[in-house]
């Protein structure tokens, strides 16, 4: 689900409520201390809700790490999604 590019981080899998959990575990445990990562979520088509709560959980276990965190390709439905709860300015874009 998701692939490892050096310091990128590729999300091909759907990013839906049934998936979330798993998603969520294999990110955090992507995540390293001290790290600079960017998430490229340019490959993700199917998504709901549930998507912005794992990009927001991956952000605070990166904060949690000391490491830092952009999201790239951040698909438009998301960033819709991120603006309606008032949540867009936590979500660090490449």
């Amino acid at each position: 689900m998701i692939a490892r590019d050096g310091d990128r981080l590729i999300v091909s899998a759907p990013m839906r409520m049934g998936a979330a959990q798993a998603l969520l575990n294999e990110g955090v445990g992507l995540i390293g201390s001290d790290q600079q990562l960017t998430i490229d979520l340019s490959g993700v088509s199917d998504l709901d809700s549930s998507s912005l709560a794992v990009m927001l959980a991956w952000t605070r276990s990166a904060a949690l790490l000391r490491s830092t965190l952009v999201f790239s390709g951040i698909p438009p439905a998301i960033k819709s999604l991120a603006d309606l709860y008032g949540v867009r300015e936590l979500l660090p874009e490449a």
